[in-house]
């Protein structure tokens, strides 16, 4: 595919519009919140954020064969209804406002469970996370070890293709290179993209991990009373690091 590994800028829709049915694995994106956040060439209003629900999300359902999102606590009725939800959760307060601290936001699942269905088995449905990542340039960026770990969450192969199609800085792009899978960015502000760039520029993908050093831990556990499912978190170290 020739947008894979790339960044386009323009408009999402436009560029999505022109990407074959089923052609992209997974997309992992947070769209905009309509509380008139700053973003420059998209104004962050509700009515605009309506709108881009309304013919981004069957264009998303079209090419990628499973879709995950953040929205926000308030907005996650604007969506259609999910096939399950998980909870980011943040328990030192990420947001007030005239309820209370929010210590959790919903991630929209579209499509099957990737691990009951890659056969690793059962995974909890909540991310936990306190740090916070400052992009200089950017009003809004996610946490990199949040997204992180959802992406490790999601996506269960090296070959899968992961769309950001409201790319913002570049969060998803940069933690698919270090998770060592293939992106698609598309962000109609210029200056984001130029970010995005320079982030994924001085990003490291994973080393290698060759079959002499799983046959080296394999065999540490098996002189490890303590290490009984040390096998299983090897396919987990070789995602992460």
């Amino acid at each position: 595919m020739e947008w894979v590994n790339k960044i386009i800028q323009g408009d999402c829709l436009e560029v999505i519009g022109e990407m074959e049915d089923k052609s992209v694995d997974l997309c992992l994106t947070d769209f905009p919140y309509g509380i008139e956040i700053d973003y420059g060439v998209y104004k962050d209003t509700q009515e605009n954020l309506k709108e881009l629900i309304k013919k981004l999300m069957p264009e998303l359902f079209r090419v990628c064969k499973k879709t995950y999102l953040t929205c926000g606590v308030l907005n996650q009725w604007l969506y259609p209804q999910p096939n399950w939800v998980m909870g980011w959760i943040v328990e030192s307060g990420g947001n007030t406002g005239k309820y209370g601290f929010s210590c959790w936001q919903p991630i929209l699942c579209y499509g099957k469970d990737a691990r009951l269905g890659g056969k690793q088995g059962r995974a909890r449905d909540i991310i936990k996370t306190t740090r916070r990542t400052k992009v200089e340039g950017h009003p809004c960026p996610k946490p990199l070890d949040f997204w992180k770990k959802l992406l490790w969450r999601v996506s269960v192969s090296d070959k899968d293709i992961i769309l950001d199609p409201l790319m913002g800085s570049g969060t998803t792009c940069v933690v698919a290179k270090e998770l060592g899978k293939q992106f698609i960015g598309i962000e109609i502000n210029e200056k984001y993209c130029k970010i995005a760039e320079e982030r994924i520029k001085n990003t490291t993908p994973p080393l290698p991990f060759g079959e002499k050093d799983t046959g080296f831990l394999l065999k540490y556990c098996q002189m490890s009373t303590n290490c009984r499912q040390l096998s299983s978190a090897i396919e987990i170290i070789k995602k992460l690091y």
